[in-house]
């Protein structure tokens, strides 16, 4: 707005014959500011200078278009920018607001996928051997995690975050002298459901099973305890069932509540046998064990790798950013070399004035002086 009423200061200023150099370097200084935040286009229309962004006048002769921030629903509801008037989106390809969106929409979300995907399969992995193990003590009583969208949809289109698959797991029911019962649960992920799987353990002696709030809710009877074993059907990790983390991404991770409150439901062992820390030895490899969805790399080269893209990515913007600071200071100074007041200059000529002005004075000086001293030498006249 104080562009477009610069222009018309410039033009009225012009046509009543006076010089408009202070308002036209005003407006100059304000498309530069404007610049800095959006790379813009200007036309130079005699008395006017409009200005576009994205190809749109911002500024058209005396008339401005307003620019308004919004929430865009169509982008994870994120600030975005449009034209007031028309609700078109802004596309930028340069200055501050666009390198800070580029950030937000571009760079940031590569390095969250990034970490996401490692959280995920860290998740998905330690859960998979610690859904298979047994700690020190079984479980009385267990809930699921995760829920499922709805309990009579099938199991892979329940809107878990780890999709289960045909396959089968093992339900280890105890009782107080230490014998053990093993049951086969079968899963046939596309048309048993949670409450068909509640159902099927239910049916297990000494275990009871119900779904509460979309979750899955297994108890033992008095006096036993119940372990799980050999899933291949991935529904104990889907649910969160006898799992070492809950969430899914890496803005979600954490120890199941379960483990945090009793260690010794850790599953360190792959059977009964005194001293077995098999599983455990099992989860320690995950470490350099090459994952296909982490690129067949091990969690810890694919995080030290996110770490030093991110380094290096890092320093190269900065050198990016000296370069063209550099680049835009050598503009700058030939731009000024034109159009700007050069202070050595300009000193260089105050003291040429200062000079000129100070022997004139000394001529008129000197001329006084001789002038007077002419009139002195004619003295007081004489007769003869």
């Amino acid at each position: 707005q104080q562009i477009a009423d610069l222009n018309e200061q410039v033009r009225n200023s012009s046509i009543v014959g006076d010089n408009p150099n202070d308002l036209m370097d005003k407006r100059d200084a304000l498309i530069s500011q404007l610049s800095q935040y959006t790379g813009v286009e200007t036309v130079d229309r005699g008395y006017y200078i409009d200005v576009k962004v994205d190809g749109n006048y911002l500024v058209y002769g005396t008339t401005s278009n307003e620019i308004e921030a919004y929430t865009n629903s169509a982008n994870n509801n994120f600030t975005d920018l449009r034209w007031k008037a028309t609700g078109v989106n802004i596309t930028l390809d340069s200055g501050e607001l666009y390198a800070t969106m580029n950030a937000r929409d571009t760079v940031i979300p590569k390095y969250i996928s990034g970490m996401d995907t490692m959280a995920s399969e860290l998740i998905k992995n330690v859960n998979s051997l610690q859904a298979n193990g047994m700690g020190l003590t079984g479980y009385s009583s267990l809930t699921s995690d995760n829920m499922v969208n709805d309990p009579t949809n099938a199991l892979n289109a329940s809107g878990l975050a780890f999709t289960p698959v045909d396959g089968s797991f093992t339900i280890n029911v105890t009782d107080s002298t230490g014998a053990t019962v093993p049951t086969v649960i079968n899963v046939t992920a596309g048309t048993d459901t949670l409450n068909s799987l509640a159902t099927a353990i239910d049916a297990v002696p000494n275990l009871s099973a119900s779904v509460v709030n979309n979750k899955l809710v297994i108890d033992a009877a008095s006096g036993y305890t119940f372990s799980f074993s050999g899933d291949t059907s991935n529904t104990l990790v889907g649910l969160g069932l006898n799992t070492f983390f809950s969430g899914s991404t890496a803005a979600d991770i954490a120890v199941n509540s379960v483990i945090a409150g009793d260690t010794n439901k850790i599953a360190a062992a792959q059977s009964m046998a005194p001293g077995d820390n098999t599983n455990a030895l099992a989860i320690a490899a995950l470490t350099t064990q090459s994952i296909t969805a982490l690129g067949n790399k091990s969690i810890a080269d694919y995080y030290n790798g996110q770490i030093g893209t991110l380094g290096s990515e890092s320093e190269r913007a900065s050198k990016d950013s000296e370069l063209y600071q550099s680049v835009a200071l050598s503009l700058q100074n030939q731009k000024e070399a034109i159009s700007g007041v050069s202070l050595d200059e300009e000193m260089v000529n105050l003291q040429k004035f200062q000079r000129a002005f100070e022997g004139a004075a000394k001529y008129i000086t000197t001329v006084d002086e001789m002038i007077q001293t002419v009139i002195g030498l004619k003295g007081p006249s004489s007769v003869i």
